[in-house]
């Protein structure tokens, strides 16, 4: 996974997975092959559940814009 932390990096991204550097358990998932579709994602750990076990839960579509990427921030602080 590569990471961003503005939204000029932001818009740079190709297809995958992509972490936000300012944010812990941010990423943002990239499918500009279909049909340009990017969402935000949140991983956490449930606690007791061991180390391994991550959970992800989808925080809405991405648009690339400064308002959009501090929301996303501000759902997953």
């Amino acid at each position: 996974m590569s990471g961003f932390e503005t939204i000029e990096e932001l818009a740079q991204l190709k297809d995958g997975s992509h972490t936000d550097r300012a944010c812990r358990g941010l990423i943002v998932q990239v499918r500009r092959s279909n049909g340009n579709a990017t969402s935000w994602l949140f991983r956490y750990k449930v606690r007791g559940c061991g180390d391994k076990n991550s959970r992800t839960m989808g925080l809405g579509l991405c648009d690339f814009t400064v308002e959009n990427l501090e929301r996303a921030r501000q759902e997953a602080a």
